[in-house]
């Protein structure tokens, strides 16, 4: 069993333990709604309500899957590219692993 990571967004930086990686805007909206969620999924209209506000209802679900897919290289970056976990037809959630 791992331990718990410690997680946190400050000024588009993201830290994970004692790495960091700097995040685009979107890509910090993504995280903070998933963070604010966990341990429960962030649901993709919960997601993308975070990201594009009142046009919301007119966002793609390619432009979310793109976000995640930046994050998740940057993620890879610092040895965490398990952190996130997609569950097909809800969200995202943080892996507690």
């Amino acid at each position: 069993r791992s331990a718990e990571r410690n997680i946190k967004i400050q000024d588009r930086l993201l830290h994970i333990d004692d790495k960091k990686v700097y995040l685009t805007e979107m890509e910090t909206k993504f995280m903070n709604t998933v963070l604010k969620n966990a341990p429960y999924a962030a649901t993709f209209d919960e997601i993308a309500e975070s990201m594009w506000g009142e046009d919301s209802d007119r966002f793609s679900l390619y432009a979310l899957s793109r976000t995640q897919a930046n994050i998740r290289l940057k993620l890879r970056a610092l040895g965490h590219e398990d952190l996130l976990h997609t569950i097909r037809g809800k969200g995202v959630a943080i892996n507690s692993n």
